[in-house]
Order: C-alpha cells, then structure tokens, then sequence
C-alpha cells in the first residue's frame, strides 16, 4: 500500500495561493523562493510558481485534495470565509 506522501501545485498566482494555504493550513512549515510548504497530517503541501501553468484552468476540478477532522461544521464555517475559498459541495 502507498502512503501519500506530498501534493505539489504549481501555480502563476502564488501570492493569492500562499494566502489561501495560509489561512487555511496556518504559518508555513518553509518558504523558499518561489515556494510555500505545510504539513497536513502525513502529508507535506506544498505551493509554487510553475512557468507552465498558465491562464484559468479548464478543468477547475481537476485537482481535489480531501482534508479530515472531527470538527466538520466548525471547520467547514471557517474554510467558507477563507478568501479565495469556493464552495462546490456543502458537507
């Protein structure tokens, strides 16, 4: 069985990234040129600039990550009012 170990996504807007990861995941683990990176449980997240990533993307689901917590309502209020959060699915 495979452990997720980490998500890297690549991004031409990382100010608004760094923000939206910030909020919702606290003070980043690092951040390097050009990259931002948090630990979320066993999994290392990590946001950067990428020179192929251009433009909106065509699939806006295309990437999904799912976070667990005892807490969903809490949680989910508190994710709702990240700027930059939209919401596709109530829990």
């Amino acid at each position: 069985m495979l452990n997720m170990n980490s998500v890297m996504i690549g991004t031409t807007q990382l100010p608004a990234m760094a923000e939206f990861y910030k909020a919702l995941l606290g003070k980043p683990e690092y951040q390097e040129e050009g990259w931002y990176g948090w630990q979320a449980g066993s999994t290392h997240i990590s946001v950067g600039v990428h020179s192929e990533a251009k433009g909106k993307s065509k699939d806006p689901v295309r990437v999904m990550m799912n976070f667990e917590t005892p807490k969903v309502k809490e949680e989910f209020a508190r994710i709702k009012a990240i700027k930059g959060a939209a919401v596709v699915k109530e829990p």
